[in-house]
């Protein structure tokens, strides 16, 4: 992709008077529909200004529908797709921006608008089933901690005042029964750690929030750190269940974008050139990095495969039967629909594992809950009378 197709044009009286568009990427489901339905328009061979025009009235997102009405004005006035797409590029992938490229290159621009809405489609599916899978076990976890520290708060107070009064004006005498004052007995021991954590609660709280705080400016500080976010994708990968899912569905998504664009006619160079660019993995990047460092030394795609270790080496076997001749291109599809079949199995047989713990869990922390404030007071009761 040249600098020069893609060169600003100078805009005129109207289109320097309105307000500039907010930046921000378009979301994937809005792409998806506009790109099937201008799939089809190009194939009805419908003027791309009208095109334009019949689709912005379907579209939801405002900042879209704005784009999709200032395109039309540029297409009306005899400018080329992509030279009216160029002022908006900062609002698509830059996979899109390749993808339009090489469908007006090679001819083939319906074909390459259709790939690219089944890729974000696929994008679209497996964030949903990842959704679906952590929801509700975050969720359940983070109600625990606020529940928790209410009943330290608000709760653990009160038995605690009940207990010192007890102390001081109730205190099990001798003549009690055995069966008495064996149950204050145990009500003493099975309050000691309610009784430090009430006591300690404010520091405990605070603890916590620093904790917290902590993590989130951590988090804010490393957000553009590629060395820290390469490393720690790396320790995801090593995850059981999780790290093959997130291995998989990374592979899916390198050898499907690569496959839509060899099949617009796009170079292997400048395809794993705007593959680095899409991705939102900097792991996954920094390996592409390598793998077409090798395509550009002059190694085979095969060949260069088998050097990064990010890709399993039967993808490389795999490749090398097929590289050079037609069937290629079906065989990167092939590969891609393999491990997204297989991520989103995996995916499936993890919630069915994750909702049972979470479950357990909750249960767990309903029982910790029933020992540290409910059966106290029982047996405090049976104490007392």
């Amino acid at each position: 992709m040249t600098q020069d197709s893609f060169a600003v044009p100078t805009p005129s009286g109207n289109q320097a008077q309105e307000q500039p568009l907010h930046p921000g990427t378009l979301r994937y489901e809005d792409l998806a529909l506009f790109n099937f339905q201008l799939a089809e328009m190009v194939r009805a061979q419908v003027p791309l200004p009208e095109a334009f025009r019949q689709i912005s009235s379907e579209i939801r997102s405002k900042l879209f529908r704005r784009i999709l009405e200032e395109m039309q004005k540029s297409l009306t006035d005899g400018m080329s797709f992509s030279s009216a797409l160029q002022p908006h590029r900062k609002h698509f992938p830059s996979l899109y921006l390749g993808i339009i490229e090489a469908g007006i290159a090679g001819g083939n621009l319906a074909d390459l608008l259709e790939s690219f809405a089944q890729y974000a489609q696929t994008k679209i599916s497996l964030k949903h089933k990842i959704r679906e899978a952590t929801t509700y076990p975050l969720l359940t976890l983070s109600l625990m901690l606020p529940i928790f520290l209410l009943l330290l708060h608000f709760v653990g107070p009160l038995y605690i005042d009940f207990y010192q009064d007890y102390i001081m004006f109730g205190m099990p005498h001798l003549e009690q029964s055995y069966q008495e004052q064996r149950s204050f007995q145990i009500y003493q021991t099975l309050t000691v750690p309610m009784r430090k954590m009430v006591a300690y609660r404010n520091e405990l709280t605070l603890s916590l929030g620093i904790l917290l705080l902590s993590l989130v400016i951590f988090l804010v500080l490393t957000k553009k750190n590629s060395a820290w976010h390469q490393q720690k994708n790396r320790w995801l990968l090593r995850i059981p269940f999780y790290g093959p899912i997130f291995h998989g569905i990374s592979l899916s998504l390198i050898l499907r974008n690569i496959a839509i664009l060899l099949q617009g006619g796009t170079s292997l160079s400048n395809t794993l050139a705007l593959t680095v660019s899409s991705l939102e993995d900097p792991l996954a990047q920094h390996h592409l990095k390598k793998l077409l460092q090798g395509i550009q030394e002059g190694e085979k795609f095969s060949s260069a495969l088998e050097k990064v270790d990010y890709f399993p080496p039967y993808i490389s076997w795999l490749l090398a039967k097929d590289e050079g001749n037609p069937h290629f291109i079906q065989t990167l599809n092939h590969l891609a629909d393999y491990y997204q079949n297989r991520s989103e199995r995996r995916m499936e047989n993890l919630k069915l594992l994750i909702l049972p713990l979470a479950e357990i869990f909750l249960g767990l922390f309903v029982l910790l809950s029933a020992l540290l404030f409910l059966l106290p007071l029982n047996l405090l009761s049976i104490s007392i009378f």
